[in-house]
């Protein structure tokens, strides 16, 4: 099963996105953008986005997150998202965060 996890992250394609939010410090994160594979799901993003923010704030708390691309919540992975939205991955994608 190990293997099989591990192909399935080496087959997924990554995504070049930068995450944004208007929630105030220390909830926001550097405006650069990262690759991150297209098959994260709502849990993976908000992992991700708590992994950045403990990165400056060491005593953080994660916290469940929300994402919205284009103004629309993301309740799948972000390959299916792309998918069903005709969102070109090509493009550095603005995933905006906010408080589940």
């Amino acid at each position: 099963m190990d293997i099989d996890t591990k192909a399935e992250e080496e087959n997924s394609r990554r995504v070049q996105v930068r995450f944004i939010t208007k929630l105030k410090p220390p909830l926001k994160v550097a405006p650069t953008s990262i690759a991150i594979p297209s098959n994260l799901t709502r849990l993976g993003l908000s992992s991700l986005v708590n992994n950045l923010i403990q990165a400056t704030t060491p005593d953080w708390n994660p916290q469940p997150f929300d994402f919205l691309i284009d103004g629309e919540l993301v309740r799948m992975s972000l390959d299916n998202f792309l998918l069903a939205k005709a969102i070109s991955a090509e493009k550095i994608l603005e995933i905006e965060y906010i408080k589940a």
